[in-house]
């Protein structure tokens, strides 16, 4: 009789639950990395974005010489407002020479707006809410000399928050 090579049920058997029992192991740390490397990716994107939306911000702080229009979240106009912090919906920068920079909030977006040359872009799209305040917070937002701006972004459930304080450097 000829002797037959191969593997025998139970040693199959053997071989496949030893192997569930290392992928039962493993398989949580496999997913609590592709857990950690998603969040670190929604932060990093999240961060990429508020830094875009400050850098306009503060360009345009820089050039101008104060704030022309300001609205809170419900759209109420706060400019002669002397309130020291109010989460709002629009921005408008103005030169000495008139130039107008909007930003403007619609749900989760923020759109820039230069109104000398008629031109829209969204700068960003995962808006939780932006929250401006009066630096030194004693006078309203139309004399003050500069504002302090906070973002909150989130994504999913991931929140990212940035802050910078913006000088008018035009300011007479």
């Amino acid at each position: 009789m000829k002797k037959q090579k191969g593997f025998t049920l139970l040693e199959l058997l053997i071989a496949l639950a030893i192997s569930v029992i290392v992928l039962g192991v493993a398989f949580p740390f496999f997913i609590s990395s592709y857990r950690a490397l998603n969040e670190t990716s929604l932060k990093s994107d999240l961060q990429g974005e508020g830094e875009n939306i400050m850098s306009y911000m503060t360009k345009r702080a820089m050039e101008a010489s104060r704030i022309s229009a300001l609205k809170d979240a419900e759209d109420k106009d706060i400019l002669e407002d002397e309130k020291y912090s109010s989460k709002v919906s629009l921005i408008e920068f103005e030169t000495d020479s008139g130039e107008k920079y909007e930003f403007s909030i619609n749900g989760t977006s923020i759109l820039y707006k230069d109104k000398a040359t008629n031109s829209q872009r969204e700068l960003g799209s995962n808006i939780d809410f932006v929250e401006i305040s009066t630096i030194g917070g004693d006078k309203s937002f139309k004399q003050c000399s500069g504002v302090d701006v906070k973002l909150n972004l989130k994504k999913q459930s991931i929140s990212y928050k940035i802050s910078s304080s913006l000088f008018f450097r035009n300011k007479r």
